[in-house]
C-alpha cells in the first residue's frame, strides 16, 4: 500500500506540473511588454520542455499505478498480478480500466501537441498552447473517476464526482504554477537587468489572481466532498482516513499563510527600492509553499486508497 500511495503521488505531481508549465506559457504570453524588457525571462522553450517531460512521465507512472493497484486488489506480488492476468482484467474489463484507457489516450494527444510546440518552430499560435493546457487539465481531473468519488453508488454520486473534479482542478492550477514561478524568480535574481524582476513581479501578480481563484474552488469543493463522503460521526473520528485528512487540511492552511504573505507583502515589494531582497524572500517562500504542496500530494496519494474509519 505504501508503494501504491507513493506512485499515485508521483503521478499526480507530474500531471500537475504539465498543467503548471503550460499555464505559465499562457501567463507570460499575456505580458509581452514586460517580458520583452526583462532581457532574460523564463523561456517559453524551457516551459514547453518541462511540460513535455511531465507528459511523458504521465504514462509510465500511470501504468505503475495500474499494476500496483491490481496487485493490491488481488493480494499478489507485482509479478503475480501480471502473470495471472489481473492487470489485463483491470485495464480491459472494468470501469476503472476504461478511465485508464481514456487517460492514456489524452496523454498521447497531449504529447503530440507538446512535441509540435517544442520542436516545430513555425507553430507560434496560442491555440496549441491552450489546447495543450485543456488536455493536461482533462488528464489530471479525470483521476476523480479513479477515487472514492468514482466508486460512489449513492444518490449523490454525480454531485460527489463533480465536487471532486473541481477540487482537483483547483489544486492543479495552484500547485502546478509554483515551480515555474520559483524558476522565474530565480532567473530574475541571477539577471543583471532590472526588467527581469519586473517580469517576475508581473507574472507573480497574474499567477496570484489565478491562485486566489483556485483556492476558492479548493475550499468550496473540499467542504462539499467531505460532506458527501462522510456517512456518520465515526467516519470523522477514527481510522487512518481522518488522520490523513487532518494532515492535508493543516498543510493546506500553512500554504494559505505563505500564499497570503506572498500576495500581500512580498510581491508588492519586488518592484520597490529593496526589490532584490524581497525577491529572495519571495523565492524562499514559494519553495516552502511548493514543499508543503508536495507533502500534501503524498497524503492525497494515500487518501484515495484508504477506506473511511468504519470500513478499515
Amino acid at each position: 500500500m505504501l508503494a501504491l500511495s507513493a506512485v499515485r503521488a508521483v503521478h499526480f505531481a507530474v500531471a500537475i506540473q504539465a498543467i503548471g508549465a503550460l499555464l505559465f506559457v499562457c501567463i507570460l504570453g499575456r505580458l509581452p511588454a514586460v517580458a520583452g524588457n526583462a532581457g532574460e525571462p523564463l523561456p517559453r522553450r524551457w516551459l514547453l520542455g518541462a511540460a513535455t517531460l511531465s507528459a511523458i512521465a504521465i504514462v509510465p507512472s500511470g501504468f505503475a499505478w495500474l499494476v500496483l493497484q491490481a496487485a493490491d486488489m488481488t493480494g499478489h506480488t507485482i509479478m503475480g498480478a501480471w502473470d495471472d492476468g489481473a492487470v489485463g482484467l483491470l485495464l480491459f474489463k472494468t470501469h476503472g480500466g476504461v478511465v485508464w484507457q481514456v487517460r492514456f489516450a489524452i496523454a498521447a494527444i497531449l504529447l503530440i501537441d507538446l512535441c509540435a510546440l517544442a520542436f516545430v518552430r513555425r507553430v507560434s499560435s496560442k491555440a496549441p498552447v491552450v489546447v495543450g493546457l485543456v488536455l493536461a487539465i482533462a488528464n489530471f481531473v479525470s483521476c476523480a473517476w479513479l477515487s472514492h468519488a468514482g466508486s460512489d453508488a449513492g444518490p449523490y454520486a454525480s454531485l460527489h464526482l463533480a465536487a471532486h473534479a473541481f477540487h482537483m482542478l483547483g489544486v492543479s492550477l495552484w500547485l502546478g504554477g509554483l515551480f515555474p514561478l520559483a524558476m522565474l524568480v530565480s532567473r530574475a535574481l541571477r539577471s543583471a537587468q532590472g526588467g527581469a524582476l519586473m517580469a517576475a513581479q508581473a507574472a507573480s501578480v497574474s499567477f496570484g489572481n489565478i491562485a486566489l481563484f483556485a483556492v476558492g474552488i479548493i475550499v468550496l469543493s473540499g467542504i462539499a466532498t467531505t460532506a458527501l463522503i462522510v456517512r456518520d460521526v465515526p467516519d470523522l473520528t477514527a481510522g487512518n482516513y481522518v488522520g490523513l485528512l487532518s494532515v492535508k487540511v493543516i498543510l493546506f492552511c500553512l500554504m494559505l499563510v505563505l500564499a497570503a504573505l506572498n500576495r500581500v507583502k512580498l510581491v508588492p515589494r519586488v518592484a520597490a527600492s529593496n526589490h532584490r531582497h524581497a525577491a529572495m524572500q519571495l523565492w524562499w517562500s514559494i519553495l516552502a509553499e511548493l514543499a508543503l504542496g508536495l507533502v500534501i500530494l503524498l497524503a492525497v496519494g494515500a487518501l484515495g486508497i484508504t477506506p473511511l474509519g468504519t470500513d478499515e
